[in-house]
């Protein structure tokens, strides 16, 4: 019996935060940002800042190969959302990246603006073309940023 898969969860987190909560979600697609996307020595004000603030969002989606990534789990969530013998009606999207401050909140975000159809959101990650394909989709998404509140841990 297949189940219809309308619902997407993505949590984004930071590797470094362990604990009880701690270390990668579980989850059916898995993004680490931490090496090949590195956004440290750019600027070190921008530290303080997190995904919350425009200049980490724009900074974050202007590095070479995060729009890609992004294009390509798009790609991957509608592959599980299609499968017909899933044993969940939930695809779960797991982002993480060093601190869950910059780079895996911000990749969330956009992801979650181009599933829910949220053009005006997707407008200000540069991501609206991706968007518009989804307007009329009905997913319901939750987006969970675990560690964007917590202290840095260099």
């Amino acid at each position: 019996m297949s189940r219809i898969r309308n619902r997407v969860d993505i949590t984004s987190f930071g590797h470094k935060h362990n604990g009880p909560q701690g270390g990668a979600p579980t989850a059916h697609v898995g993004l680490d940002l931490r090496e090949h996307f590195h956004d440290k020595g750019v600027d070190p004000m921008l530290d303080e800042l997190t995904a919350r603030d425009a200049r980490i969002r724009t900074l974050v989606m202007a590095t070479p190969g995060i729009r890609s990534v992004v294009i390509a789990t798009v790609a991957q969530v509608e592959a599980y959302l299609e499968c017909p013998y899933a044993r969940s009606s939930v695809v779960e999207v797991a982002v993480g990246c060093s601190n869950g401050h910059h780079r895996a909140p911000t990749s969330a975000m956009a992801l979650r603006a181009i599933l829910t159809g949220d053009v005006e959101a997707a407008e200000a990650l540069n991501v609206r073309d991706l968007a518009e394909r989804f307007v009329d989709r009905g997913l319901q998404v939750t987006l969970t940023h675990r560690d964007l509140d917590k202290p840095a841990i260099n």
